[in-house]
């Protein structure tokens, strides 16, 4: 498939994305690559312009870059397209022009679907369990080996990977007259919002009373575990391995990233950050950063 500059225009221009275009407008390409395999007609982006990479495109031709200002020598046989966001830029060219879609959703033969409250263009793959107190949305894509049971609210366009279990029981325990412990009731369910994404390997628990809750546009990787009664906000990004306990609250656009342990009852505020491995025993304002065990105040220099 040859992609040309004009059908890019097209695209962008239907998103809003403002941008401007320098060098050849008759570039055709047959691909994508990364800087570090470039090749002639294929399509690619630059997060900076550092030494050697002009030299790096340069030795090639009838390249359609995605970059941000700055280009120094400019060549004539490759189309630039000049934006503030490179990286967004270009993953948003590949998903529409590149990424290949399930248009065949099924259900598989060998999955066992309990409920009936299932919206329309719903895929669930291989040896999956859906209970009878399950309500799933529109679009939604289950994967193999997925389990989900109790009251589990799904909302429309969530993706859930293979192996991951929704709705169990958390981990909590009381000391009944006996002398032994004794497993707390779980009453509550767990609502997921529009748009989330669910990595391999996840848990999420149900609420003990009230509903464990994972906001619009959320995103959580393979291996994570959230505990009950967690309410997670919109657009939170949540890395693999981390582990959310029971009753933390975690604001919009928060990022959690791997291996980090947010402890029962912490509230991470909005947009704040939580470094590589760290313990968040206290609660974390708004834009905060913390890194350390426990977790201490720090000031970050990039962005995520």
């Amino acid at each position: 498939m040859l992609l040309g500059v004009r059908e890019i225009e097209v695209f962008l221009d239907g998103l809003g994305m403002e941008y401007r275009i320098l060098g050849s407008r008759n570039v055709e390409v047959d691909g994508f690559t990364s800087l570090d395999h470039i090749e002639e007609k294929k399509l690619t982006w630059v997060k900076n312009w550092e030494d050697g990479v002009q030299e790096s495109l340069n030795c090639r031709s009838n390249l359609i870059v995605i970059c941000k200002e700055g280009v120094d020598e400019l060549n004539r046989n490759h189309c630039y397209f000049i934006c503030s966001d490179p990286k967004m830029c270009f993953f948003e060219i590949l998903g529409r022009f590149y990424f290949e879609r399930n248009r065949d959703r099924k259900i598989s033969e060998h999955a066992v679907i309990k409920t009936k409250r299932i919206g329309k263009g719903i895929s669930v793959g291989e040896f999956s369990y859906i209970g009878e107190y399950v309500e799933i949305g529109k679009n939604v894509t289950v994967g193999n080996h997925v389990t989900i049971t109790g009251r589990v609210k799904i909302g429309c366009n969530v993706v859930i990977a293979d192996g991951t279990v929704l709705g169990k029981s958390g981990y909590g325990y009381y000391l009944a007259m006996d002398g032994h412990r004794k497993k707390v009731p779980h009453f509550g369910g767990l609502v997921i919002g529009d748009y989330v994404e669910i990595g391999a390997n996840t848990c999420i628990d149900c609420g003990t009373m009230e509903d464990t809750i994972i906001g619009d546009y959320t995103k959580i990787d393979n291996l994570c575990h959230i505990g009950h009664n967690a309410k997670i906000g919109r657009d939170v990004l949540i890395v693999a391995g981390s582990i959310l306990c029971g009753s933390c609250v975690i604001g919009d656009g928060a990022y959690i990233a791997p291996g980090a342990v947010i402890k029962n009852q912490i509230t991470v505020g909005k947009n704040a950050f939580v470094g590589l491995q760290t313990a968040a025993t206290r609660d974390v304002g708004d834009e905060v950063s913390i890194f350390g065990v426990p977790g201490q105040e720090f000031k970050r220099k990039y962005s995520i």
